[in-house]
């Protein structure tokens, strides 16, 4: 991040699940210094636990939202993204909107949808 901030990029992003956010005391803090032109792109798929173990391999609710008290804190920009997929999460669009919303550091939401791909394909426990 040091060496990216020290070249002539405008924008600078990091792409997290948030958990060396929630858990690395001082992390969040060192990422405040490369605002302002800097943001946090926070994974944030969903509330329901069988819907991020399903995309994600593991429940982070708990570890999102330790990052996201952190990232409230220091006012730092951070964009929620969510990956959509018909039958998992599209009913939860409005409850992330308006948890977003009441977040002090959200300045934007991404939805995108899935890409049924690699380790996410049903059949890729049968290819080699």
């Amino acid at each position: 991040m040091d060496i990216a901030k020290s070249k002539p990029i405008k924008h600078l992003m990091l792409n997290t699940n948030g958990v060396r956010i929630a858990n690395d005391p001082g992390f969040a803090e060192k990422l405040a210094t490369y605002a302002p032109e800097f943001e946090i792109y926070l994974q944030f798929d969903s509330f329901k636990p069988e819907v991020l173990q399903d995309f994600r391999g593991k429940d982070l609710t708990d570890v999102r939202m330790k990052a996201l008290e952190k990232l409230n804190a220091l006012n730092l920009s951070t964009t929620l993204v969510i990956v959509l997929q018909k039958g998992k999460n599209v009913d939860e669009i409005g409850k992330i909107i308006e948890f977003a919303l009441k977040q002090k550091c959200v300045r934007g939401i991404t939805f995108q949808p899935v890409e049924i791909a690699g380790r996410n394909r049903e059949d890729s426990a049968h290819e080699k």
